[in-house]
């Protein structure tokens, strides 16, 4: 009988800071969906005059600074939509505009309940990837939830360049590109997670329940901003956060466990929520899951001769 309990809470808070104005125009905005509700994290935002260009946040929010007064032309491209073109004007060298851009105009949505299927979860994905400087794969929770995965590794076993090593018939530890698990670091919203035993780095993925989890990025490269020892890889575990959301977000999912081996049934059921207060400046998300479920695994083992 294995019994498994996970809670996870994420508390963030917006500071409020008072700066002077810079001597250059700022275009400061923000793409959504079509019920302005969803921000289109990945989607590339490039100024046509200048060149430049900025990606937009899992808030879906973009920056672009030290522009000149004038009129600037704005592309917005995301997999799976039409790319738009938005015309803004800067008055002055210190003028800051905010515009909000809304792609996928053929969404169909019924006041403020919005359905988004395997195919927005999969192009969010996409814009993802192809919006990082590095060579990446991101598992998005959707994604994820349309599989019968027990945990992280089960999950991150489905990107391409991943295999997963298993324990009594579970994937545990994960290895990108052949290398060793030990050469893969480990983190949660950025914060370096550490192997409970002793004499190995590699750390264990079959205690994270898939279901309490935003998304699974799987960084295959090295990069100058992750840690040193990440030469094989990193496996960053993202949660949901409240200033991600524009409302009450609320999700469950119940499902029945069948184990073939042990002809024995079970079940599992998680349920996730995320709100935002103080007019965005706080952010609140919590996640409970529960499983249990009889399990079993053929193991032949052979002591001496």
């Amino acid at each position: 009988m294995k019994t498994t309990i996970a809670m996870l809470g994420t508390a963030s808070v917006l500071a409020l800071a008072v700066a002077s104005a810079a001597q250059a125009g700022t275009i400061a905005g923000r793409v959504t969906d079509a019920s302005e509700t969803i921000g289109l994290a990945g989607a590339t935002v490039r100024i046509l005059e200048t060149g430049q260009t900025a990606t937009v946040g899992s808030d879906g929010t973009f920056r672009v600074t030290g522009l000149a007064a004038g009129e600037y032309t704005l592309r917005v491209s995301y997999v799976g939509a039409d790319a738009r073109e938005v015309s803004v004007n800067l008055a002055t060298v210190t003028d800051t505009v905010s515009p909000t851009i809304t792609l996928g105009d053929d969404v169909d949505y019924v006041d403020n309940i919005l359905v988004m299927g395997q195919r927005g979860a999969l192009n969010s994905a996409l814009s993802r990837q192809r919006a990082n400087d590095g060579n990446i794969a991101v598992l998005s929770s959707d994604a994820i939830g349309q599989f019968p995965d027990e945990n992280v590794a089960e999950a991150a076993r489905r990107a391409v360049g991943v295999n997963v090593l298993n324990d009594q018939g579970e994937g545990r530890f994960v290895s990108i590109r052949g290398l060793d698990p030990n050469l893969v670091s480990t983190s949660i919203n950025g914060v370096r997670l550490v192997s409970p035993e002793a004499e190995d780095r590699q750390v264990g993925l079959d205690v994270i329940d898939a279901d309490v989890l935003s998304s699974v990025v799987i960084n295959k490269s090295l990069l100058p901003n992750m840690d040193g020892d990440s030469v094989g890889g990193n496996v960053e575990i993202e949660t949901m956060s409240g200033l991600d959301v524009d409302g009450v977000y609320l999700r469950a999912r119940v499902a029945a466990l069948y184990s073939d081996l042990e002809q024995e049934f079970g079940h599992r059921g998680s349920i996730n929520w995320a709100n935002n207060f103080m007019d965005g400046r706080l952010g609140v998300a919590a996640s409970l899951s529960h499983q249990e479920r009889v399990f079993g695994s053929d193991s032949f083992e052979v002591d001496g001769g």
